[in-house]
């Protein structure tokens, strides 16, 4: 059974975004495990995002906007119990926090 499921921007479009954590992981990496990203205006911004559940239910969803390919800031829902990490250990990917602070 997978850790994770993929979910469209339309699924999390009205979720509450609480605690954003940067990461550097590659983001062919996270598409070859079936994160499908997409272009979406958050925030009055142009975003390339990924959204997905872990096993406990709660989402998040990954992303970049004019970063490096491979620094990607992950969002988790505001009512999520996991960390960010739980979230990256979900996707059984190579990451690293990075010392980076996403805007808010």
């Amino acid at each position: 059974m997978s850790r994770f499921v993929a979910l469209a921007w339309a699924d999390v479009d009205h979720v509450r975004w609480g605690e954003i954590a940067a990461f550097n992981v590659s983001k062919a990496d996270l598409a070859a495990i079936g994160l499908a990203f997409e272009v979406v205006e958050f925030d009055g911004l142009q975003v390339e995002i990924a959204a997905f559940r872990i096993e406990s239910g709660d989402v998040a969803m990954i992303g970049s906007g004019h970063n490096s390919p491979d620094l990607l800031s992950l969002a988790v829902a505001a009512d999520a119990g996991a960390t960010p990490e739980n979230f990256m250990v979900a996707l059984g990917v190579e990451f690293e926090r990075s010392e980076w602070q996403p805007l808010r």
